[in-house]
């Protein structure tokens, strides 16, 4: 895993810098993506800020009966 950075061109954050993470899979058979990896990484950016941490409770742009981070 290593951080990356990117500035969107279009859509709701265009021209924004954004910041993440990149995964590289060095096992395909050992690599578990939703139980193992990314439940632990909503985890953990909980942990950095649980006070801002929330899932929405408000309708996602055409989604509407599954909740969407914010």
């Amino acid at each position: 895993m290593r951080p990356v950075s990117f500035r969107p061109s279009f859509e709701k954050h265009a021209g924004q810098l954004c910041r993440g993470v990149m995964l590289h899979v060095t096992s395909a058979q050992l690599f578990a993506p939703v139980a193992l990896t990314y439940l632990r990484l909503i985890a953990l950016a909980r942990a950095q800020a649980p006070e801002a941490f929330a899932f929405r409770a408000t309708p996602y742009e055409f989604e509407s009966a599954v909740p969407a981070f914010d």
